[in-house]
């Protein structure tokens, strides 16, 4: 019986660090999620563990629930650094809304939120490769897996 017990316990470890390691997730963002800015914010940057396409990013006003046009379009190439160029934002709360394809095919999505106090300038101009990038700064936004 305990040998039973043992192998159970073990295939039951072995099969929660294979899900675990199967999933990314995302690990940083630029604002990070809470973040209060105090000055301009010219892009959005996503950060994710491993390789992801990015299949979704909408910044949502939390003042009267509109999306904010980002032109954002799904990615076609996989990789672990995104950025999105925004207009100009004034005032307020956003929310960011993002949802991406791991490797192994499960969906991922998550949201953050962040609150701008100053007018922010107008927003960068959009780059051929804009959306990738590398070197993101950030903490940890939230995110869920669906699919499982």
């Amino acid at each position: 019986m305990k040998q039973l017990s043992l192998i159970f316990t073990l295939l039951t470890a072995l099969i929660v660090a294979t899900n675990t390691h199967a999933h990314t997730g995302l690990e940083s963002s630029v604002p990070s999620n809470n973040t209060m800015l105090m000055e301009s914010l010219e892009e959005i940057e996503l950060h994710f563990a491993s390789e992801v396409n990015l299949i979704k990013l909408e910044l949502v006003d939390r003042a009267n629930g509109e999306s904010v046009s980002l032109g954002f379009k799904p990615t076609t190439a996989a990789a672990s650094d995104f950025s999105q160029p925004l207009p100009a934002l004034k005032i307020g709360t956003y929310q960011v809304n993002w949802a991406a394809m791991g490797a192994d095919g499960h969906k991922m999505e998550g949201d953050f939120s962040f609150m701008m106090h100053v007018e922010s300038d107008a927003g960068a101009m959009m780059h051929p490769d804009s959306d990738q990038m590398h070197g993101a700064e950030a903490s940890q936004g939230e995110s869920s897996h669906s699919g499982h």
